[in-house]
């Protein structure tokens, strides 16, 4: 999403234009393979400037992926609607889930591309951001429930795990690695898989 909306308002800074290189850079090639001096020939900065920011590329990597997976979490906490049903805001979820990976493709495989696990805190902070997620899911569940409009022996929290894994497993997965155009179609089908797993009305 950074890149998009950027490209689109003021120029970016020297520090985002050199993070946007970073993951394109990521994105083309392992994480072994990228070399500092290719990043800022992209960013069309120094090999020093890049060091002004970042002291590492491990630190630059961590602040690109989590530059874009940040892009991609925000998208839930913008169309929640407080007096909307439960089945609507998923609705409204999964729509602007399909929105950003038609438009963002490219970050969508980022955050499928293989990540050098050592390095520090990248893993608890993906963790404790996807566990926000999930909780704020499950609230919207929950609510489903005390409204009568979710089942009242649903597990939740598990709940709300399958609706996440519907949007970067599922369509994520079916978009990065399969290769296949997603369409509303897949959307539909989708959203009426887990409706019937936790509607009332089933």
């Amino acid at each position: 999403m950074v890149a998009e909306i950027e490209s689109r308002g003021a120029r970016p800074s020297k520090r985002e234009r050199i993070i946007q290189a970073a993951v394109q850079s990521f994105l083309d090639r392992d994480y072994a393979q990228v070399k500092v001096e290719e990043i800022a020939e992209i960013a069309g900065v120094g090999k020093g400037t890049i060091y002004e920011y970042f002291s590492s590329k491990e630190e630059l990597f961590m602040a690109g992926i989590t530059t874009s997976i940040e892009s991609y979490f925000d998208l839930f906490d913008q169309f929640y609607e407080h007096d909307a049903s439960c089945w609507k805001n998923l609705r409204n979820i999964m729509h602007i889930q399909l929105r950003f990976l038609l438009e963002n493709s490219r970050w969508v495989r980022f955050l499928y591309n293989e990540r050098p696990v050592q390095i520090e805190g990248l893993e608890e902070w993906f963790i404790e951001r996807r566990r926000l997620l999930i909780q704020g899911i499950e609230g919207l569940i929950v609510q489903g429930v005390r409204d009568g409009e979710v089942r009242r022996d649903i597990d939740t929290g598990l709940a709300a795990r399958c609706f996440n894994a519907i949007h970067f497993v599922v369509l994520g997965g079916m978009m990065a690695l399969d290769g296949i155009e997603i369409t509303e179609e897949h959307l539909d089908r989708l959203m009426d898989l887990f409706w019937k797993g936790v509607g009332a009305d089933v």
